[in-house]
C-alpha cells in the first residue's frame, strides 16, 4: 500500500517539475561550458598565432606596419571573448552572438557543422533561450 503511495507522489512531483514555469538550471550547464571554452580560445588564439610559439604565423619585421592577419586574430578573438562573456553571464546580446556564432561555425565543414548542428538542436529542444531572458516559446 505505501509502495502505492509513493509511485503516486513521485508521478505528481515528476508532473509538477515537467510543467514547471521555472527552467531547470542542469540544461544550461553544456552552455556554459561552450562559454568558458570560448573565452579559453580567445585568450589562447593570440599567444599561438602571435606569440613565440612554433604556430607563430606573424613575423614582420621591426619596421613594417601591422598586417591584416594581426588584425584578423585580435578582431576574432575579441569577438570569441565577448560571446563567451555573454554566454557565462546569461546576457540576451550574449545568446544573440552566440547563435550568430553557430550559424557562422555551421559552414565550418564537417566539425564545425557537425558542433554547430548539435548545439542548435540541443538549445531548440531545451529552449535555453528562457535562461537568458526571453519568453519560452511553445512547443508543438
Amino acid at each position: 500500500m505505501e509502495s502505492c503511495v509513493t509511485a503516486n507522489l513521485n508521478d505528481e512531483a515528476l508532473g509538477f517539475i515537467l510543467n514547471s514555469s521555472q527552467p531547470d538550471p542542469t540544461r544550461m550547464r553544456p552552455i556554459a561550458v561552450f562559454g568558458v571554452v570560448i573565452v579559453a580560445l580567445a585568450l589562447l588564439g593570440p599567444y599561438l598565432f602571435l606569440g613565440p610559439t612554433p604556430f607563430n604565423f606573424y613575423r614582420r619585421d621591426p619596421g613594417a606596419r601591422p598586417s591584416v592577419f594581426l588584425y584578423g586574430v585580435l578582431s576574432a578573438s575579441g569577438f570569441y571573448a565577448v560571446t563567451g562573456l555573454g554566454i557565462i553571464l546569461r546576457a540576451r546580446w550574449g545568446y544573440v552572438l552566440f547563435k550568430g556564432f553557430l550559424y557562422v561555425l555551421l559552414l565550418s565543414f564537417p566539425i564545425g557543422t557537425a558542433i554547430s548542428w548539435v548545439t542548435l538542436s540541443y538549445m531548440k529542444k531545451h529552449q535555453i533561450r528562457q535562461y537568458f531572458g526571453f519568453q519560452a516559446r511553445k512547443v508543438a
